[in-house]
């Protein structure tokens, strides 16, 4: 939020906003999550939904400035169906004949690095749009995984599954994202208190394992 001030002025008691060093945002993230088939080990990828809490630090860059720089932390959990391969003992042999269908709830960190670029006053409009774009780390913890033999129709496996990236960094599960986007901020209050909305879009760097 911004802070207020008071100073006196031959008389005179005036109230002038003061920027705040960071304005905290809390959100909720409702997902769509769109996956591609790698052709050699599954098929019908299905998109599936995902859901998310996020904290955001919001600091100014410039006095006065429309230009933001945010960080925080985002939670999401993401549903992923595909059809693929179950592997119970060794060596297997890939004969693209997919007979199992894993649905997963990929669970994960993201640490956004983000910029916001304002279309207007924040402090005197009530309604203003914003672009946001930047990269974020996404640590990758595993899923909670469900896997079904579609000729007999039995679960064969239900529990918690390892996951790893493409190319990791720092850990098996560290990866990079490209997130860009298009907000609306409304003023619900003369305390500087808001509602924000977020279309964002996330480009994940690297395939899963």
């Amino acid at each position: 939020t911004l802070f207020s001030q008071k100073d006196d002025l031959g008389g005179k008691v005036e109230n002038k906003p003061k920027e705040a060093i960071i304005k905290s945002r809390w959100g909720i993230m409702p997902a769509l999550i769109f996956y591609k088939n790698t052709p050699d080990f599954t098929e019908n990828t299905r998109p599936g939904r995902g859901l998310g809490l996020s904290w955001h630090g919001e600091f100014n860059i410039k006095r006065g400035s429309r230009l933001k720089l945010m960080v925080g932390v985002d939670y999401l959990g993401q549903r992923m169906v595909f059809n693929g391969y179950y592997h119970t003992v060794q060596p297997y042999i890939y004969d693209k004949v997919y007979n199992y269908t894993h649905n997963l709830w990929i669970h994960q960190l993201q640490f956004p690095f983000l910029f916001k670029q304002s279309l207007g006053n924040e402090d005197n409009e009530r309604n203003i749009f914003y672009f946001s774009g930047g990269w974020a780390f996404r640590a990758l913890f595993g899923a909670s995984a469900r896997i079904t033999d579609n000729t007999t129709g039995t679960q064969v496996f239900k529990g918690f599954s390892e996951m790893s990236q493409e190319h990791n960094a720092i850990y098996d599960g560290g990866g990079g994202i490209l997130m860009g986007g298009i907000g609306l901020e409304h003023k619900v209050s003369t305390d500087y208190k808001k509602a924000i909305f977020l279309e964002l879009y996330r480009e994940y760097l690297d395939r899963l394992h």
